[in-house]
């Protein structure tokens, strides 16, 4: 059995209101120290943001896998649901030599000598080398080699 994202998100938020409920009631009967309750109720509150589909649009391939003229702009996941901009790395696409792509990951190396870049991003591995490709074009690919890690 699968359980999707929305089915997670409502399992973290009914959690959270559980601790939350469990702290006003610790607390409104002085029951030892509540704080930690209230703690793992925002924590769960929190989680919850990660199935949201506010999430999944922040961080989507295309949003974070741009072409800008001759660069590939490739922004860091938002993890935050408080934060308002992500890191973003420029590379020239004249400097790329080679791309691996993983489910979750993509590794850029540029220059032919083997230092680069590595990034996380939310989709497998055939979604961020078909996205790569649509961004660049024919010579481009020509002169990099794609490749996928198992």
């Amino acid at each position: 059995m699968k359980i999707s994202h929305l089915q997670l998100k409502l399992l973290c938020n009914i959690t959270a209101a559980g601790f939350f409920l469990a702290f006003i009631y610790r607390w409104y009967y002085n029951i030892s120290e509540p704080t930690n309750m209230l703690a793992i109720a925002a924590a769960f509150g929190l989680m919850s943001y990660r199935f949201s589909l506010r999430f999944t649009m922040n961080n989507s391939l295309k949003s974070l896998v741009e072409r800008r003229e001759s660069d590939l702009v490739i922004s860091r996941l938002k993890i935050s649901p408080f934060s308002k901009k992500s890191s973003l790395t420029k590379i020239s696409i004249a400097r790329i030599s080679l791309i691996t792509a993983a489910d979750n990951y993509l590794s850029i190396i540029i220059d032919g000598n083997g230092n680069g870049y590595d990034f996380q991003l939310l989709a497998n591995k055939d979604e961020i080398v078909e996205h790569i490709q649509s961004l660049l074009s024919c010579e481009e690919l020509a002169g990099i080699k794609i490749s996928n890690v198992n």
